[in-house]
């Protein structure tokens, strides 16, 4: 039975991104993993946001086997809606590294580098 509860992950969204939904807890399978937290906390649909008026969804969720914690955190951004070939594929293990992943690329997307 699953006892301990987790806070949502705070993430800073810049202004002009607009939060779709966030299921994106606190819990780090790198340093807490039980099956049963992972059952909980992770699936492929934690974190969405979008942008320019949603030709750019930024996209995040955890693949992989939740019995066993062998998986990783994926954010995708993903271009008038093509699913099948993200602009941008990246990868992390753990809870911080995905945060600050997260984060970079919700800058990026509002920065005038992108525009």
């Amino acid at each position: 039975m699953v006892s301990q509860q987790f806070l949502l992950q705070e993430i800073e969204i810049p202004e002009g991104i607009s939060l779709t939904f966030s299921e994106f807890y606190r819990y780090d399978p790198s340093l807490e993993f039980t099956k049963d937290l992972s059952e909980k906390y992770l699936s492929e649909d934690l974190f969405q946001a979008s942008f320019d008026e949603g030709q750019l969804i930024i996209d995040m969720g955890w693949y992989g086997d939740q019995s066993t914690n062998k998986g990783q955190f994926k954010v995708l951004v993903i271009y008038a809606s093509d699913w099948d070939f993200p602009v941008i594929t990246l990868y992390a293990k753990s809870l911080s590294e995905v945060t600050q992943i997260l984060e970079k690329t919700l800058a990026h997307m509002v920065s005038e580098e992108f525009n």
